[in-house]
């Protein structure tokens, strides 16, 4: 889950932890006067340099150390060590001069959250009607998800439907479900959005309709039982080893309301991606040419798979955190600026080479939160 964030208000939603530098206390005059521009031509405000002089590399360092620290076990979403960095991102705060930003005086907002456990998923096959399939081990070739917040997931002979990039997006005119009736179907999805054209989806920038969890929603809207992104280190930006470790175990989750949902979600290596597609007679990189249009319509691959999933359900309470710091002009003080990082992190799972199991999440998302800070 990464919903849960270290907020300055400058807001500060849940973050980092650190031997802390000492806050800066002295009045300092600024190099820049009011009315100076910066290179870019935009005004800078009295005391920007002062400001900028106190952004250190030292300082930066130590917080990421201190919140990537085995103290706080992988700031496990609900977990003692989510706890004690709450703690400490809200001393932080403190530290730095922030007041408490959420309601009872409090630096602290809970939030509900609903873990989900599969238990001993097994091998994923898929067959076509004469016979022929295919089959893929869990976390090695593919990665499996529960879609709903129930303790038994069942999907029997569901057809699987190759749906390009899984996007609607009216402002790009782009659809890619078209008028196809995609209920109870399995969508295997592109990950990442159209990125070749800079005219589209803003070129190589990475937005929403890119992420998985966008795809999820999107094919869950569409009444798909279930929904599997084709990895590629590229369109993703992290390898097959991220996506095994950040979906095996315990997922977190807001609790689920009246929205629509999949059964279930997951991924597929780029390996077993063609050797999927190549069962029912295609080959996946004229399927991935195919969906680079506007007039791409969803291909059914003529094989279907069944899923049963029996799964753990729970509930936990974690928190973001936030503080506010108000500023001086009369007009702009009116106005809040708000800059977030999610704090946690996998917690503690499957031991590296050396045996460590503590995920400390230096980069994700240490470093954004120091930054925040």
């Amino acid at each position: 889950m990464r919903t849960l964030f270290i907020t300055l208000i400058a807001l500060l939603l849940t973050g980092c932890d650190t031997p802390a530098p000492e806050p800066v206390t002295e009045t300092v005059e600024p190099e820049t006067a009011v009315g100076e521009t910066s290179p870019g031509g935009l005004a800078l405000p009295a005391g920007f340099d002062a400001a900028e002089q106190t952004i250190q590399a030292d300082n930066l360092l130590a917080d990421v150390s201190k919140i990537a620290g085995d103290e706080f076990e992988g700031r496990g979403a609900g977990s003692e060590g989510d706890r004690m960095a709450r703690a400490h991102l809200a001393g932080r705060l403190a530290q730095m001069g922030y007041a408490p930003f959420f309601a009872d005086d409090s630096y602290e907002q809970p939030v509900e959250i609903v873990g989900l456990t599969v238990k001993d998923p097994v091998d994923l096959q898929f067959s076509t009607a004469d016979g022929a399939s295919v089959s893929y081990s869990f976390g090695d070739e593919y990665m499996i998800m529960a879609g709903m917040q129930e303790p038994g997931i069942s999907v029997k002979d569901a057809e699987v439907v190759f749906a390009g990039y899984g996007i609607q997006a009216p402002e790009e005119n782009w659809d890619d479900f078209k008028d196809v009736d995609l209920t109870g179907k399995i969508l295997l999805l592109l990950n990442d959005d159209p990125d070749w054209d800079p005219e589209l989806f803003g070129g190589d920038r990475k937005l929403s309709y890119g992420r998985w969890d966008y795809k999820y929603a999107s094919a869950a809207r569409q009444g798909a039982a279930g929904a599997i992104i084709i990895h590629t280190t590229e369109s993703a930006g992290y390898p097959w080893q991220v996506v095994r470790a950040s979906n095996i175990g315990e997922q977190f989750e807001l609790k689920a309301g009246d929205e629509a949902r999949t059964k279930f979600n997951g991924w597929l290596s780029w390996k077993g991606s063609n050797a999927l597609a190549a069962l029912g007679g295609f080959e996946l990189g004229e399927l991935i040419e195919s969906a680079r249009s506007r007039d791409f319509r969803p291909v059914p691959l003529g094989v279907t798979t069944s899923v049963e999933l029996a799964v753990d359900v729970t509930s936990k309470v974690t928190a973001n955190v936030g503080g506010i710091l108000q500023g001086s002009d009369p007009e702009l003080a009116k106005e809040i600026l708000v800059l977030s990082a999610h704090h946690d992190h996998f917690g503690i799972g499957e031991p590296d080479e050396t045996g460590d199991t503590i995920y400390n999440g230096a980069l994700d998302n240490g470093v954004a939160k120091a930054q925040t800070l």
